[in-house]
């Protein structure tokens, strides 16, 4: 599939921009970067493939010139535009948010907009985006207020009790998980998966000693739980049920002949969903900051809270074959996918005195994004 990033508008793009309003049949008056933002989604080509705009008063917004071109709807594109506007706003304070839409109701009521009158928009708004002409009487008009400070607060915590990074996402987001594998099959009125990671340092993945590969890991590990116990317990205290699934769960689903094993839910996949990085094709997560070595746990909360963007960037170029020709069971099939049998023939090693260690990390050591 191809890639594609999110940036934000200068003024060179407003002629691209209105060409794709147009093509979508949205109005294309007022396409200023004097009083609105647009964000852009753009494929490696540069070509532009989504568009988000938001006009700015002294006190609230309208969302504006929302448009994904026909070969990259339902992809994902829409929703990264969306989440990482509002998650930009949110920065600036601007937390009552209005929008009119002939189309797109039921996608932004999923959002938590809510319908209002017309009159109810602020009609400096509609005068300075040109879309009180513009827009026909027939528009649906809605409103959100984020209320989503707790969630900064609740990184900010985190953060301040040694995760090095933090990412939210709704249950919502994970519909497209193995049944049995889901959040809400775990906890039913869970509403947001909360995500921590912890980094191995780069001494430890250089290091030739498995011993201390092993054993730093198994520290993280340990840390990660206990650092989970304190965030839910957290939550617990603002009234919001809480739990941790465990950093190294005990295998929920496991085929004997195969070898293949899966834990209640996949932390990885967690992560991505809430906007900490992407998988590599060595499975493993690549983030921007601390490359492959993230180790992760999970928090399902009953508290509703946004879910961060996801991450667009490229991370693991399409003709990188490091991890790949590194592993010498050839476990990894280039698609995020490992062939567990494969890689357990040789992942592991016992010494003298009877202690498991990690034998190879050549995967993680192999990839141009480990740092």
């Amino acid at each position: 599939m191809e890639s594609y990033s999110l940036r934000w508008a200068k003024e060179a793009d407003l002629k691209s921009i209105e060409e794709l309003l147009q093509n979508s049949s949205l109005p294309t008056v007022g396409l200023s970067l004097a009083s609105a933002q647009f964000l852009l989604a753009e494929t490696k080509a540069n070509e532009i493939i989504g568009v988000l705009g938001a006009q700015k008063s002294e006190s609230a917004t309208l969302l504006r010139s929302f448009a994904v071109i026909a070969p990259w709807r339902s992809r994902g594109v829409g929703m990264a535009l969306v989440k990482t506007m509002l998650n930009r706003l949110q920065e600036q304070n601007r937390n009552v948010l209005y929008l009119l839409t002939e189309t797109a109701a039921a996608y932004f009521e999923k959002l938590g907009f809510q319908f209002i009158s017309r009159e109810e928009i602020p009609q400096v708004l509609l005068v300075q985006s040109g879309l009180d002409q513009a827009c026909p009487c027939s528009s649906q008009c809605m409103k959100l207020e984020i209320r989503s400070s707790s969630k900064e607060k609740l990184r900010t915590y985190a953060l301040s009790q040694g995760a090095h990074i933090v990412g939210f996402a709704s249950t919502a987001d994970f519909a497209e998980a193995p049944a049995g594998f889901r959040p809400t099959d775990i906890m039913p009125k869970a509403k947001t998966v909360m995500v921590l990671g912890k980094a191995l340092s780069k001494g430890t993945v250089l290091s030739a000693n498995k011993a201390v590969y092993t054993m730093q890991g198994a520290t993280i590990i340990q840390e990660l739980d206990a650092l989970a116990q304190k965030v839910v317990f957290h939550l617990e205290e603002q009234g919001a049920l809480s739990l941790a699934i465990p950093a190294d769960a005990p295998y929920f689903h496991w085929e004997a002949e195969r070898q293949h094993g899966m834990g209640i839910l996949s932390h990885r996949h967690a992560a991505v969903k809430a906007g900490l990085g992407k998988l590599g094709k060595s499975s493993m997560l690549l983030t921007p900051k601390y490359g492959n070595r993230i180790t992760l746990v999970t928090i399902l909360t009953e508290l509703e809270l946004p879910s961060d963007p996801p991450y667009t960037e490229i991370l693991c170029p399409d003709d990188c074959r490091r991890c790949l020709d590194a592993c010498p069971t050839k476990a990894l099939n280039g698609q995020a996918v490992v062939e567990q049998k494969c890689c357990r023939s040789h992942v592991g090693t016992v010494s003298d005195r009877g202690h498991e260690l990690t034998n190879c990390w050549n995967c993680r050591l192999a990839c141009a994004t480990r740092f």
